[in-house]
Formats: structure tokens, C-alpha cells, sequence
């Protein structure tokens, strides 16, 4: 009988120690409405109607057009595929760790917002900011969104948002004329 009382108050137990961890998780995913502490994927990609990449040396901001993205600055036809596909890798990001437990302030991962190694943003109903900072780590980066205090480390390469503008633009072989009735 003792036995099967311990038994009955262990697995009490382990039932209220699994409720306690799933309550605080869910509270966690709830701040964000996400599933690992960080996502983008409640950004609806058709609805971007703005993309910028800014870091130190230039900034590049886009404006979408029906399906076709421009330049704002002077209205040119950009790489509209190259774009989606870069806005997709975006919202693919996912965290692979919070690391603001470690005291260290946002410049310390080069993600405040006076000092970062890329911003974008996204304009729709609801803007997002991004700042990015460089990891030591390849193919990983640190990211705050604008008005948060947390950190994420990401996995994505900040190389890929360039803001060189010819790399944005369309290639030779696939312009047409009616490239040129767009501008």
C-alpha cells in the first residue's frame, strides 16, 4: 500500500512539474506568438510593401509595385526574384538561442540602435525592424527587434543583404522591354 501511495504522489508530481514547464513555455510563446522564442512567419510577404537594408557605408530601400520591386531613390526596376527571395530567407529565420540572460547590453552584440552591422526594414500593416550584429560563429548572426530588449542568435549570413545597389539590380538577359515602360 505505501508503495503505491509513493508511486501515485511521484507521478503527481511529475504530472504538476510538466504542467509548471508547459504554462511557462506557452508564456514565453505567447509574448512573441512564437514557437521557438523568435520567427517571422506571421509577416505575410505579399502585404511587404517597403524593404530597406541599412548598415554603415549605404542604405538601399525598395518599394513594391503590384509584383515588381523599384528602387525608391530613383525609381529603377530591381531584381524583383532576387528580393522575394531574399524577404523569404528572412522570414525563414529562426533562433537558435536567447542570449540576453548574459547581461551583456545590445551594443555588445553590435545590435542597439545607434550601433548595429545591418537594419532592415519591413513595411506593411504592421512594420518590422531588425537590427543585426555579426556572430563569431559562421553562418550566425545576432538579432534584436526594434523596441525589444531580447537577443536572439540567428542562423542567417548577413552577406546576403548587400547594399551595393548593382546587385540588386535586374540582369542584362532578363530585360525586356517592357522593363523599360515600367520605369
Amino acid at each position: 500500500m505505501k508503495k503505491k501511495i509513493r508511486n501515485i504522489l511521484i507521478l503527481t508530481l511529475f504530472l504538476q512539474l510538466l504542467i509548471f514547464f508547459g504554462q511557462s513555455s506557452k508564456s514565453i510563446r505567447t509574448e512573441f506568438n512564437l514557437n521557438y522564442g523568435f520567427s517571422f512567419e506571421s509577416i505575410n510577404l505579399d502585404d511587404v510593401t517597403e524593404f530597406e537594408i541599412k548598415d554603415k557605408s549605404a542604405f538601399l530601400k525598395f518599394d513594391k509595385k503590384g509584383q515588381d520591386w523599384f528602387f525608391k531613390a530613383n525609381g529603377e526596376r530591381a531584381h524583383s526574384e532576387k528580393i522575394q527571395k531574399k524577404l523569404a530567407k528572412i522570414k525563414s529565420i529562426k533562433a537558435i538561442r536567447s542570449v540576453t540572460e548574459s547581461e551583456v547590453p545590445p551594443s555588445g552584440f553590435n545590435v542597439d540602435d545607434n550601433s548595429y552591422s545591418k537594419k532592415i526594414t519591413l513595411t506593411s500593416a504592421e512594420p518590422v525592424v531588425v537590427f543585426f550584429g555579426r556572430s563569431d560563429k559562421a553562418g550566425r548572426s545576432y538579432l534584436r527587434i526594434d523596441g525589444k530588449q531580447k537577443i536572439y542568435e540567428v542562423a542567417f549570413v548577413l552577406d546576403d543583404l548587400v547594399t551595393d545597389p548593382e546587385l540588386w539590380l535586374v540582369p542584362e538577359s532578363q530585360q525586356n522591354q517592357n522593363d523599360s515602360e515600367l520605369k
